[in-house]
């Protein structure tokens, strides 16, 4: 079985096992002997970017994986020692750009009969600037599934080194699973990470990650800009924490962030941050991002957004004196012209439920950037076995003299709680102006990682003709997703992982794609554009 090891210290004799963990019966959940239950349990290294990698560390039967098998004590110290990969290497490597390990196991039998316990993990001895802990760890017994963070913590003074790490679960009164890893330590300016400018014809510009000026100047007429940040590595991830937006002058202009504005992950796949302006008078102000990725230096980027007056801004969603992300208080608009928002009405589901009307939300769909942590029982929930969401945005709008009732529906920006739980796709049907009257659709693909309840919350930036005297403005209400995890899946009395799959290409627009593989399964569900009627019902993809 590999390392198993007693609780004593003692290594647990085992017999081999030639069978494979996916070809076993299913052991029964009344089991409470040691050998059975571990013969219940698989653990397994997963990523958080879209395009996930799996690791097998231990599955069923079987025991541990082979290559953590080879990977003992000494073999660790001899590849770390070597420093550089070598291509008959044994031990799993985490390189620079890999801080975070993410572990997830399942289990066959009750949490009460297992002995599970917060992970150690240990650095070899006498390593020095890197200090790992568990950062994360949860049991969900409903699910039959837990899991865990392992945070390298690497500091400055161990850049370039590579250190053995030594990772050990408590699984059983009994037994404990016990393997080691790599871990090379990044630091300083990070070249792979790559920050670009989203133009509107969705060409990029690239952006200064080092806090010098970019050349970048944001027009007075334009609500907001989106910024698409990336790691320019094939086998690299890594985690950044919520961005910071900070602006020169807020008695001129207020700026938020939306999409990854609560962090996430790192990878091929660019993450977008949506900017939102808010002009509060004529002038020119310096915007700063600031964004952790620790151990690596900040990502510093500086550009200017010019404003006119109030009309040209981006009013903050439910708020008349909005506030910058700090906190502080800024000063209202001096003109209190129609918000282009107010005469939408966006709607969900076969029964036509309310979620926006009138220049605010429903109850249920009440949800708050600044509440985005916090799960509220009262709001509308999509269930697990929903991966998609079908919304109708509908331009009530009375045309008068001054106003012909048209709108535009710029962009649509999805925000989530636990990005390490939940993915998102976003897509619009069409551009363009959306007369009085007309109707437009906005399907939401909600793809699961973990367990657990996610709040979304949607934002909609909405302009008005230049000729109208009515205000640019956000439309923004959100929804809890309860979620199960996808990689595992109950097949014939088996527990089996499977892989999931979704591609994501900010930088050229949402994508309307997404692939997952479910147990040999090909599930192709592609995002249709609903064509025009009196309401779009909720659309559902079954997990």
């Amino acid at each position: 079985r590999g390392a198993v090891q007693l609780r004593s210290g003692s290594r647990q004799q085992q017999d081999d096992d030639d069978g494979g963990g996916r070809g076993r019966a299913a052991p029964s959940s009344a089991a409470t002997t040691d050998e059975e239950l571990l013969a219940g349990f698989f653990m397994q290294f997963v990523t958080l970017s879209d395009m996930e990698v799996i690791t097998t560390i231990w599955s069923y039967e079987n025991g541990m994986e082979e290559r953590f098998q080879a990977c003992d004590e000494q073999t660790a110290a001899r590849e770390a020692e070597a420093g550089a990969r070598a291509p008959d290497a044994k031990c799993m490597l985490f390189d620079e750009n890999t801080e975070l390990a993410f572990v997830e196991f399942f289990f066959d039998s009750e949490a009460s009969n297992y002995a599970f316990d917060t992970p150690q993990i240990l650095p070899a001895k006498g390593a020095r600037g890197l200090t790992p802990k568990i950062v994360e760890f949860f049991i969900d017994d409903e699910e039959l599934e837990g899991v865990f963070t392992a945070d390298f913590q690497c500091s400055a003074e161990a850049k370039g080194m590579t250190v053995p790490v030594k990772i050990v679960v408590p699984v059983t009164k009994k037994s404990q699973i016990a393997f080691f890893v790599l871990k090379r330590c990044g630091g300083g300016f990070n070249s792979a990470i790559v920050l670009n400018y989203v133009q509107d014809d969705d060409s990029l510009t690239p952006m200064s990650t080092e806090g010098t000026l970019s050349p970048i100047v944001v027009p007075a007429d334009s609500s907001g800009s989106t910024l698409s940040i990336m790691l320019n590595s094939t086998n690299g991830e890594l985690v950044f924490k919520a961005p910071m937006l900070q602006s020169s002058d807020i008695a001129v202009c207020n700026a938020s962030l939306r999409g990854a504005a609560r962090g996430g992950a790192l990878g091929e796949a660019p993450a977008a941050l949506v900017v939102q302006y808010d002009c509060l008078k004529k002038g020119t102000v310096d915007l700063t991002l600031t964004i952790g990725i620790p151990p690596w230096n900040d990502v510093v980027a500086r550009w200017k957004k010019e404003c006119s007056d109030a009309k040209s801004s981006a009013s903050a969603p439910g708020s008349s004196a909005p506030k910058s992300d700090t906190g502080e208080a800024s000063k209202p608009s001096p003109v209190s012209n129609e918000l282009a928002s107010s005469a939408l009405v966006v709607t969900v589901g076969g029964a036509v439920i309310d979620v926006y009307r009138d220049g605010a939300p429903s109850d249920a769909f009440s949800l708050q950037f600044n509440a985005l942590e916090s799960i509220d029982d009262r709001h509308y929930k999509v269930p697990a076995t929903q991966a998609r969401l079908g919304l109708l945005v509908a331009n009530g709008a009375g045309p008068t003299d001054a106003d012909d009732g048209s709108r535009v529906l710029r962009r649509a920006t999805v925000t989530v709680s636990k990005p390490e739980a939940l993915s998102t796709v976003v897509r619009m049907a069409g551009a363009g102006p959306l007369q009085a009257g007309e109707e437009r659709s906005v399907q939401l693909l909600l793809a699961c990682r973990r367990s657990g309840k996610v709040n979304v919350l949607v934002t909609i930036a909405v302009d008005a003709p230049s000729s109208t005297q009515v205000r640019s403005s956000t439309l923004e209400f959100g929804f809890v997703k309860q979620c199960s995890n996808p990689r595992k899946l109950k097949e014939s009395g088996f527990l089996v992982t499977v892989r999931s799959y979704m591609i994501l290409i900010v930088a050229a627009s949402v994508v309307a794609l997404a692939i997952f593989l479910y147990g040999g399964k090909r599930l192709v569900d592609f995002i249709r554009t609903r064509g025009q009627t009196s309401y779009i019902a909720a659309s559902s993809a079954e997990n």
